[in-house]
């Protein structure tokens, strides 16, 4: 599974507008399908956002990181052709790294399940 950044802002706006999200203490997960445009084998394509109420630029980094680092560790459950856009949140630095990680795994369940 290749896993691709999201990079231009008509993405994430897509995806926010696509209605298809789950709420955690410390993210919110956003998904959609990949456009026919982008569609190759195999690939799964996320966007990381931290916006200034997170933080500074030093927390705002740092918060991003964590989650790069939750989507490296639950590949298993993503699906293929499909856009995850993944927003921190203030609780992102109070939160125990393992209790993001099922939080992940759960919104991933429930997203998919909402489609």
């Amino acid at each position: 599974m290749i896993i691709q950044r999201l990079k231009k802002r008509s993405d994430f706006l897509r995806i926010a507008k696509s209605g298809k999200k789950y709420v955690c203490p410390a993210f919110i997960l956003q998904m959609d399908s990949t456009p026919l445009l982008f569609l190759s084998n195999e690939e799964v394509r996320f966007g990381v956002t931290a916006s200034k109420k997170v933080g500074n630029a030093v927390k705002r980094n740092r918060a991003k990181r964590r989650i790069r680092a939750l989507i490296l560790g639950s590949k298993e459950n993503l699906r293929q052709n499909h856009d995850y856009v993944l927003i921190a949140r203030h609780a992102i630095f109070d939160r125990e790294f393992a209790k993001m990680q099922a939080d992940l795994q759960e919104a991933l369940i429930r997203i998919h399940e909402s489609k």
